[in-house]
């Protein structure tokens, strides 16, 4: 199944509630303002890991809220 939703904003709790439909073969697709590619930090990166190991895949289209210098 596709999943579509947008403006998260860098918002965990926001990806959490997405999340409890998706199953592993599931794709979440991420309409603009992403948002968890913002400072670049140790703890960002951290975070993206742990979302590149979800279960489902996870896609993002760039907003006009994210940090394209980055």
């Amino acid at each position: 199944m596709v999943y579509l939703t947008a403006d998260l904003h860098g918002d965990l709790d926001r990806l959490r509630e997405a999340e409890k439909k998706l199953r592993r073969k599931d794709t979440l697709i991420v309409l603009g303002d992403f948002g968890f590619l913002w400072s670049g930090d140790k703890a960002e990166r951290k975070l993206l890991r742990r979302l590149g190991k979800r279960k489902y895949t996870l896609l993002f289209l760039d907003g006009a809220h994210e940090n394209f210098d980055l």
